[in-house]
């Protein structure tokens, strides 16, 4: 007579012996094969994880099936969106014009870093050091009434520049300039150049100490009424810093836009 308790004892024996060979199998396929597939037994690389499950079991997968996979290459490359990555990390998002590649916590009012290179992109798409002396720029129109001299205020590098005259007239008015540093800031103002509905001309080269608290630039007198315009730059000789300045105020009365005007400052350290 058979005992239905020793059948059943042997059953669970020949299942338990069945999952260990099957992961015996799989182990050793990985160590023989050297390569490791998540959702797919066709692994394009190293290691390889098909997010989507939607890879062929023979070939190479299409570009809309390779988007959602993540592989490793035997070379290290890592690619996201890609099985073939040709660099260390390769991201490609399916989208033109969308990068893939996203940091929180920073958008387009983030202020950039100074003492560091910028990032470019090269027309392979590649990421590299665009300089290692970045240009800083900065920019504010304006209206001339009584709230010029904040709408305008350019702080930039160690400087700030403003334009304070609260009403546009045939005289002369100025930018003014002051050191953010909390003391003096020694330099030279050079390449200097006016223009106006009725002249132009350059200005000569002229020594300059811009204090803590705002001073106009004498050299660069500027009339409303006949749409003046100046140009400048100033090397600070005690932080080695270069600055290159346009300003422009206007009467745009007979235009219908009032008195306006603009600061344009680049910044290079």
């Amino acid at each position: 007579m058979i005992d239905k308790n020793d059948n059943i004892k042997t059953f669970k024996t020949l299942l338990t012996m069945k999952k260990k060979f099957s992961l015996f199998l799989l182990v050793s396929s990985c160590i023989v094969s050297g390569q490791v597939g998540i959702n797919t037994i066709n692994p394009q690389g190293t290691f390889n994880i098909d997010g989507g499950k939607d890879n062929p079991t023979i070939g190479m997968p299409s570009v809309a099936q390779q988007a959602n996979d993540v592989v490793v290459t035997p070379e290290g490359n890592i690619g996201i969106g890609v099985t073939n990555p040709t660099a260390k990390l390769e991201i490609t998002s399916g989208t033109n014009g969308i990068s893939g590649l996203k940091f929180n916590n920073i958008n387009s009012s983030t202020l950039p870093n100074s003492n560091i290179a910028s990032l470019g992109i090269d027309s392979n798409g590649n990421v590299g050091v665009q300089s290692t002396a970045p240009i800083l720029t900065a920019f504010k129109s304006f209206s001339i009434d009584q709230n010029v001299a904040s709408n305008s205020l350019i702080t930039i590098g160690t400087l700030e520049f403003r334009y304070a005259n609260t009403n546009c007239s045939g005289a002369n008015s100025y930018m003014q300039i002051r050191s953010t540093s909390g003391s003096n800031n020694i330099g030279m103002i050079h390449g200097a150049y006016l223009s106006a509905q009725n002249t132009t001309g350059f200005v000569n080269t002229l020594p300059t100490t811009i204090s803590p608290t705002f001073m106009d630039i004498t050299m660069a007198p500027m009339n409303c009424i006949q749409d003046g315009h100046a140009q400048f730059s100033f090397f600070s000789y005690v932080d080695r810093t270069y600055y290159r300045v346009n300003v422009h105020i206007a009467d745009g009365d007979s235009l219908g836009f009032g008195a306006l005007g603009y600061i344009f400052v680049e910044f290079q350290k």
